[in-house]
């Protein structure tokens, strides 16, 4: 019964999905990477929702708070609420600029307001390797929910399966599709959630009580667990954390930024979204009821990764099952989806540019299928880990996004030279203290080469005078649609 209901929740998507492409009239690559700039608040909500919320909601944050302790849920939960704020106030920059440059890609933003071809194929690379780590997360996620759908099937196989549906989920509407697939995802993840809490306080013969009561109790001896044991290095780490994810996770760090305002058809519908999102927030106490109580009725799950699904199966009926783990499979498939139009877009505007629109769009969506492939190889022949390990070196490079945007938003005297400079150093920086495992005495990662990344992104901008200083989007007016070909304004250089 769990299988049938997993794949008949999962078809549904799917076909909601490719029905979304028959809304739109005509597919142009404007309306397949940036929707025709068109999209409403609620359009844009239930989008940027679908693309954050996903499955490191479902079985990245029950795996990190079962295996590591409160500490993972402090700062899990602590950059997630200083997100949105951050959003609140960059996003709007980000529509501005896509407009004034004719931007679909974060990529096209750089090109174009620091001229430089150098630049947008840094950003290029960058943003590829960010993604591939992200590709990785979602695929490790699609497998714990196949498991849990109770289908046995390779691992291969199960990668290349999720791939074709996410392929359908975006191929051939674009971001139309992804706006049509959003609030059903979004709906079977709170629907999910709830009824795995509900099951297992009902199941606890005191309720929410006992089940804290007794976790605590499990976990007396684990040191994680108990707040007098917890090394200040952790708490350390808990709070370079958030200060590290919190502006990238707002829109400025992944291979997906900006795509979310540059399909807002104003600067305020943007910001007026981004109101309501404190609302998701209200499924994080039913996970942590959840998690608790696979504390301490499963206190020996091999792999944490799957506690969430595992504590499913313990509680639930099997066609119940059946509906969390097609939730947990069509959380995934979405960001996947949207990673992969992400960096088609990337491709077939930045690396292959200056094409006529048709070819524009076969590249968006071969790129699509490459990336797949991609990530598949990447998924396959490295070492499992954490889910939460690989949210955070996806932030370890994400976070190097943040210096060269935030120069693009706010800073005056800054060149294409500069951001490329501190780009590389940064993220060079990350991945060596991340394989190398140098101690950094507890601070994050990104946090330390994302200073270093500010820092040689100031310091070249004013040794090396090569490349135009141009103004910043606080010192334009409210922009309106402008030819891609548009001057840019610049201080002298020099």
């Amino acid at each position: 019964m769990q299988t049938t209901v997993f794949i008949g929740i999962v078809a549904i998507a799917v076909l909601i999905a490719i029905i979304g492409t028959f809304l739109v009239k005509r597919v142009t690559l404007d309306q397949m990477l940036v929707g025709n700039r068109s999209f409403g608040t609620w359009t844009l909500f239930f989008i940027s929702a679908g693309e954050f919320y996903t499955i490191g909601t479902l079985v990245a944050f029950p795996s990190g708070v079962y295996a590591k302790g409160f500490s993972y849920a402090m700062w899990f939960l602590g950059y997630i609420v200083l997100a949105w704020p951050v959003a609140y106030f960059l996003a709007p920059y980000w529509n501005r600029v896509g407009r004034r440059y004719d931007a679909m890609t974060q990529a096209d933003v750089f090109r174009r307001h620091f001229d430089s071809r150098t630049l947008e194929i840094v950003i290029f690379f960058v943003t590829f390797i960010a993604a591939l780590f992200g590709a990785q997360y979602s695929f490790a996620g699609l497998s714990y929910a196949i498991a849990g759908a109770g289908i046995h099937i390779s691992s291969t196989l199960t990668l290349i399966i999720a791939s074709v549906l996410a392929l359908l989920c975006v191929v051939f509407g674009g971001m139309r599709q992804q706006a049509t697939l959003a609030p059903l995802k979004d709906a079977l993840m709170m629907i999910a959630i709830f009824v795995v809490a509900v099951a297992a306080i009902l199941v606890t013969t005191g309720g929410v009580g006992d089940i804290f009561d007794a976790a605590a109790a499990t976990t007396a001896q684990r040191p994680a667990f108990v707040a007098d044991s917890v090394p200040p290095s952790a708490f350390l780490f808990t709070l370079t954390t958030i200060i590290a994810q919190m502006v990238p996770a707002g829109g400025t760090g992944s291979q997906t930024a900006g795509m979310h305002a540059f399909t807002a058809k104003s600067e305020r519908a943007l910001k007026k979204q981004y109101v309501w999102f404190p609302l998701y927030m209200l499924m994080y106490p039913f996970l942590i009821i959840a998690t608790y109580f696979a504390v301490d009725r499963l206190p020996n799950v091999k792999d944490p990764n799957s506690v969430f699904i595992v504590t499913a199966l313990r509680i639930l009926p099997p066609w119940l099952v059946g509906l969390v783990a097609g939730a947990a499979f069509v959380s995934a498939i979405f960001v996947l989806a949207f990673g992969g139009l992400s960096l088609g877009g990337l491709i077939s505007r930045n690396v292959v540019p200056d094409m006529p629109e048709r070819r524009q769009r076969f590249w968006v969506r071969t790129g699509i299928m490459l990336f797949f492939c991609l990530s598949i190889l990447l998924t396959l022949y490295t070492s499992p880990a954490l889910l939460v390990t690989i949210l955070n070196l996806l932030y370890y490079v994400g976070v190097q996004l943040v210096p060269g945007t935030m120069a693009v938003f706010f800073m005056r005297g800054i060149r294409a030279v500069g951001v490329s400079a501190g780009l590389v150093g940064g993220t060079v920086l990350a991945l060596v203290l991340y394989y190398g495992h140098v101690d950094t005495y507890g601070v994050n990662i990104g946090l330390v080469s994302g200073v270093l990344n500010f820092a040689l992104m100031i310091v070249v901008s004013k040794v090396v005078h090569r490349g135009s200083t141009p103004l910043p989007a606080t010192a334009w007016r409210r922009s309106r649609p402008a030819r891609a070909d548009a001057p840019l304004a610049e201080e002298p250089a020099g």
